[in-house]
């Protein structure tokens, strides 16, 4: 593991923030200075800086806050967007999962095989559209590389169920 910038290996953010509210709370001095470097660095110098440390040193969330960015290179994540973000892809994933199906459960196995790569096929290029228009890049070679990463993988899981003969007969 790499140390953190304050040279705690393996730190979690947890513990970085109560060590540095710890600093705070014990050593203000020192940790008001390291603030003041901090600003002085960006090019605040004079009043504009003793202003801008004093403001920030004033209110203990916003120093620690301060402290955590600008010092640790932390910032805070919003745990209602990795809920969301969690949904999303879990959802993302299940109909992912449900589109090869689909055409087993109305058709002989052989066309079945055929309309769920083709049905496949077309649900990635769809996706490889959507992420250039919304991203960036060519529709139409994103499209393409979603189609080829998509199907090779499941080329690739094919084979290795062949190799290990688990396919059912």
């Amino acid at each position: 593991m790499q140390p953190s910038s304050d040279g705690i290996v393996g730190a979690t953010d947890f513990q970085l923030r109560e060590t540095e509210i710890a600093e705070i709370e014990t050593q203000p001095v020192d940790e008001r200075e390291e603030a003041r470097a901090i600003y002085a660095a960006k090019g605040f110098k004079g009043q504009l800086l003793e202003d801008v440390v004093s403001t920030i040193t004033s209110n203990r969330e916003t120093w620690v806050s301060t402290m955590m960015n600008e010092e640790l290179h932390l910032q805070p994540v919003a745990q209602q967007s990795l809920v969301q973000s969690a949904v999303i892809v879990t959802m993302a994933t299940l109909i992912g999962h449900f589109i090869p199906i689909v055409p087993f459960m109305v058709a002989a196995r052989t066309p079945a095989i055929i309309v769920a790569i083709a049905l496949s096929a077309v649900t990635l290029f769809a996706v490889g559209v959507y992420s250039a228009k919304t991203l960036v890049g060519d529709w139409r070679k994103s499209g393409l590389q979603m189609v080829a990463i998509g199907l090779g993988a499941a080329a690739l899981g094919f084979l290795i169920g062949r190799l290990f003969h688990t396919v059912g007969g």
